[in-house]
């Protein structure tokens, strides 16, 4: 499984809605964090913890 993989099982939405989480999260956390700050980093941020995720799942399954 290639790692762009798990973007193709998520639909926009559903992936614009976790980047929108982050993104408030990220805002409440530092309010002098720009809007487009938060945002570039909470779609980095969403791409790592699904990437992530995909990795650990393959580990914990002996899916190298």
């Amino acid at each position: 499984m290639a790692n762009s993989d798990w973007r193709m099982s998520l639909d926009f939405s559903a992936r614009l809605s976790a980047v929108t989480k982050i993104t408030c999260a990220l805002q409440t956390s530092d309010p002098t964090l720009s809007p487009e700050d938060a945002r570039r980093d909470a779609a980095i941020a969403e791409t790592r913890l699904y990437h992530e995720a995909q990795s650990i799942v393959k580990n914990s399954r002996g899916l190298s």
